[in-house]
């Protein structure tokens, strides 16, 4: 059987290196046998499984040729199956190949957009005049401009790292949703 089963790729962002799994797959056949040859026949929408073996003799495990990922180009859940079909060689049988019982692996994953900022405003801030001792203040306005992925939006946080001058600042946010402004 084809192992790991199931695979969780975990998380991911938008145009992130794709996460991935090479997979095991040994043929258990005693020798003398024919070779086994696998290859993925479908895919499920949103990830992507890639290679093949032929010959892999008796005995003997197959632990990179074989790969399943997620199609990190768009923001969304993940998961499905692979199926490798697998045939026995045809090496006792004059090269004519016996198609043997598909294999489904289960791939769960995710990606996610990331969070984007607009400009901060008011910017630049202008608080006016101030007698010696008093003390003016403004609101800065932030907004998650990403766009909607149906829940695979991630949230925005802010805090001011650094001010000039005289300047100071309080407050911060954080788990700001996608089209939501502070």
């Amino acid at each position: 059987a084809v192992a790991p089963n199931p695979v969780n790729l975990g998380n991911a962002r938008v145009g992130d290196v794709a996460p991935s799994q090479a997979l095991n797959l040994t043929n258990l056949a005693a020798g003398p046998a024919e070779g086994l040859n696998a290859a993925f026949s479908s895919v499920s929408s949103g990830l992507t499984a890639t290679g093949s073996f032929n010959n892999l003799a008796a005995g003997v495990t197959n632990s990179s040729s074989l790969v399943v990922g997620l199609d990190t180009t768009t923001a969304g859940n993940k998961s499905g199956s692979a199926t490798i079909a697998l045939t026995s060689d045809g090496t006792f049988n004059s090269g004519v190949t016996t198609a043997l019982p598909s294999q489904d692996v289960a791939v769960t994953g995710a990606v996610y957009r990331a969070a984007q900022a607009n400009t901060i405003t008011p910017n630049p801030v202008n608080l006016g005049a101030v007698r010696e001792g008093g003390a003016l203040g403004t609101t800065l306005s932030i907004s998650n401009v990403a766009g909607d992925t149906g829940g695979f939006t991630e949230t925005l946080g802010a805090t001011v790292t650094s001010t000039t001058g005289n300047a100071s600042t309080t407050g911060s946010i954080s788990g700001l949703a996608h089209n939501a402004g502070a």
